[in-house]
């Protein structure tokens, strides 16, 4: 609540980021970033976040992420099992990762009929 009292505080006494004290703005930026999560550990987010986004597979652009001491967590639904094997292909070998907490869901289809003879 101080944090936030602060920043109201600052930004009462001016609307520009630049005029913001060194302290108060990087404890906004940790505070908006999660919450003070640990910076190294935010830019393997980031990291793997980025290369759910460029993937060309749209189900993975919906998939959240996070990390925390070096345990990828990832959260959503995917379509297929194939999709869920393509995610961990593209996040297996980012830096800072030691870990990976899969809690994607894959959509349940209804199956095929198999035709009788």
């Amino acid at each position: 609540m101080e944090l936030l009292g602060a920043i109201r505080h600052q930004s009462n006494l001016s609307t520009s980021a630049e005029r913001f004290s060194p302290v108060l703005r990087d404890a906004l930026h940790d505070t908006l970033r999660g919450l003070g999560r640990n910076r190294a550990f935010s830019s393997t987010t980031e990291k793997a976040i980025e290369l759910l986004r460029q993937s060309p597979y749209l189900a993975l652009r919906h998939v959240s992420c996070e990390c925390h001491a070096g345990v990828l967590i990832l959260r959503g639904r995917l379509p297929t099992f194939y999709t869920k094997q393509v995610m961990h292909a593209l996040l297996r070998n980012i830096e800072g990762v030691r870990r990976v907490d899969d809690c994607t869901q894959v959509a349940e289809h209804a199956r095929p009929r198999r035709r009788t003879a």
